[in-house]
Parts: C-alpha cells; sequence; structure tokens
C-alpha cells in the first residue's frame, strides 16, 4: 500500500492548490508530505519543518511494544509437602504475608481464595524455568521465602537446612 492509497479522491471545491499533505503511521516513524496542484493530485514534496516537529512529537511519545504470557498455576499438595510436614500452614502464610512465593525467581501475584493459586508474568521469570510432564501437566519453578521462625513456625523441615556458607564451600 502506497500513502495516497488512503485518500479515495480530492474535492477540488474544499481543497485549494498549494496545500500540503502529511501522512504517517501512529508512531511517527513511517511520514511523507505531499502538496496539491492544481489538478487535484498530490506531490511528493520533502519533510516541512512543522511536518517534523509534529512527527517527531508523535515518535517520542510512543514506546515499544512488549509482549509476554501470563502463567496461571498452582501448587498441590505434594509439591507443598516438599517445603513442609504441615502443607496448609504454608498456604496461610503464603496469604497471610508471612512467606513470599516467586515463580523462576518472578514476583507472583497470589489469587484470593483457597490453597496457593498464582498468576506470573513469564517476561520476567529466568528463561527455560518451565518443563511439563506426561500427566499432563506443565512444571513451573516455585519459589517460597520467609523467615527460619516462619519456616519452623510452618513445620518446615528443619533438619534439612544448611549454611550458604557451607554450601559455597562445598
Amino acid at each position: 500500500m502506497q500513502p495516497l492509497d488512503v485518500i479515495k479522491e480530492v474535492d477540488m471545491t474544499v481543497a485549494t492548490p498549494g496545500m500540503t499533505l502529511l501522512i504517517t503511521d501512529t508512531t511517527g516513524t513511517t511520514r511523507c508530505m505531499f502538496q496539491l496542484d492544481t489538478n487535484g493530485r498530490f506531490h511528493s514534496i520533502p519533510l516541512s519543518e512543522n511536518g517534523l516537529a509534529l512527527v517527531t512529537l508523535i515518535e517520542n511519545t510512543c514506546e515499544d511494544s512488549n509482549v509476554s504470557v501470563l502463567y496461571i498455576g498452582g501448587t498441590g499438595g505434594s509439591a507443598r509437602g516438599g517445603v513442609t510436614r504441615k502443607p496448609i500452614e504454608l498456604t496461610k502464610a503464603i496469604h497471610d504475608g508471612k512467606a513470599h512465593l516467586t515463580i523462576g525467581g518472578a514476583n507472583a501475584f497470589v489469587m484470593p481464595g483457597g490453597g496457593i493459586n498464582f498468576m506470573v508474568d513469564t517476561g520476567k521469570v529466568v528463561p527455560n524455568s518451565f518443563t511439563w510432564v506426561p500427566t499432563p501437566a506443565t512444571v513451573a519453578p516455585v519459589e517460597y521465602t520467609m523467615t527460619k521462625t516462619d519456616y519452623e513456625a510452618i513445620g518446615g523441615h528443619m533438619d534439612a537446612i544448611q549454611n550458604l556458607d557451607d554450601l559455597k564451600g562445598a
């Protein structure tokens, strides 16, 4: 499609020879200017100073689009059981704000209601974090962060805790 394809006809009772026409896209990055002749036809002319100022203003108020996917999922009892001997206490800790849920390092929105159901912007998750199993189901990397005291209070596996400095030295 050519820029002038958007013009069906020129009404010379309204238009006047010498008038200019600026055609641009919505982002201002594609632009051209035309001038009307006495026969009602437009001819390409260099972009005027005012035309350039306008498309620059349009261009400066646009931003690149960003496409992502919202992943909606939940953690079942067995996934919570790997964290604590009292899985329902983990759910309560998440909903009460005593434990923080991240998915592949990205903050997740926890849905209201029971269970640990969440939504996360996959554009903020560490790349290649998701997988699937033939159940069929997708598998997301779920992280819970809380104080050691709160972990113990929810029945966390305290005997499995290791000191970070010890792990770094291993």
